[in-house]
């Protein structure tokens, strides 16, 4: 048996000890999205990340989905590979699992609001939509910046932080004070 079908079957046997040990939480198997070295397992409020570490010893870190968004540095535990399935399920449930379930939350929260950004810098662009001239010259889904040649704007989630406008029309005029009255 080579590395990664041992990593797989320490993963079944995790997930399954852990849905013991973590009643009523089912913990499954994340079909693994191309890396061999990692296996991971999550339940309806944390995920573990389980690599193989050296000296016969297991690398238990609390994670997230990759299309979650990061709460920083998550807590990581080893543990001897040496010891029973149980053993490691009661270890992993006193030692790390309360603080992966902090990470999840801090994970989700973070996600929601990078969503409310998103939405209300959409919002923001689309408001000065009008603006047909201008051109996106830097963008992700909560910062904009846009360049013209008598225009610039920066924009970052639902705040315009700096916007400038050379010798401005009567209808730009028009339109940046109905903007502004809302």
């Amino acid at each position: 048996m080579n590395a990664n079908e041992e990593l797989r079957n320490i993963a079944r046997s995790l997930a399954t000890e852990l849905s013991a040990a973590d009643f009523p939480h089912l913990w499954r198997i994340v079909p693994n999205q191309g890396g061999e070295w990692w296996q991971d397992i999550k339940t309806d409020n944390a995920w573990l990340c389980l690599q193989h570490g050296q000296h016969n010893r297991l690398i238990v870190k609390a994670d997230r989905p990759k299309q979650m968004r990061s709460a920083g540095n998550a807590e990581t535990i080893t543990i001897s590979l040496d010891r029973k399935p149980e053993a490691i399920a009661r270890d992993i449930c006193a030692r790390l699992l309360p603080n992966a379930r902090e990470y999840w939350k801090r994970c989700l929260e973070n996600t929601r609001q990078h969503q409310t950004h998103a939405r209300d810098h959409a919002e923001l662009l689309h408001i000065l939509a009008p603006f047909t001239t201008w051109k996106r010259t830097d963008s992700d889904e909560t910062r904009t910046e846009w360049n013209a040649e008598r225009a610039r704007a920066d924009i970052y989630t639902d705040r315009i932080y700096s916007l400038k406008i050379d010798s401005p029309t009567t209808d730009e005029v028009i339109k940046i004070l109905q903007i502004l009255k809302g």
